[in-house]
């Protein structure tokens, strides 16, 4: 009896212990083509890798996962919302971040 509840009790942590690798690549090489989507689909110790390229979203990090862009020069997140990236927890690697900022112009006819 004491080998089963050993057994069963070793099967429910390697479920639960086990990181995954989410992949993110906007051309559809990996599980997600955006970065939000895969934050919102990762769980505690989840590592995201972002595959290179200009990912133009926002993003909200409020999960204990790492997020790892594919290093400064090649993953780049392009946001028009400020703030670009809301972040309570997790880690954030390799990314540069560009914010840009949107200008509208009008005229009044009268």
């Amino acid at each position: 009896m004491k080998k089963q509840i050993l057994i069963i009790a070793i099967m429910l942590l390697a479920n639960t212990s086990f990181a995954h690798t989410i992949v993110v690549d906007k051309n559809g090489g990996g599980q997600f083509t955006s970065i939000q989507t895969a934050i919102s689909n990762a769980v505690t110790n989840d590592t995201i890798k972002v595959w290179p390229g200009t990912y133009s979203e926002q993003i909200t990090l409020n999960k204990n996962i790492v997020l790892m862009g594919s290093g400064y020069e090649n993953t780049t997140i392009i946001s028009t919302l400020n703030p670009a990236i809301n972040m309570s927890s997790g880690m954030i690697l390799y990314f540069k971040l560009v914010v840009q900022m949107e200008m509208a112009y009008g005229y009044i006819m009268g």
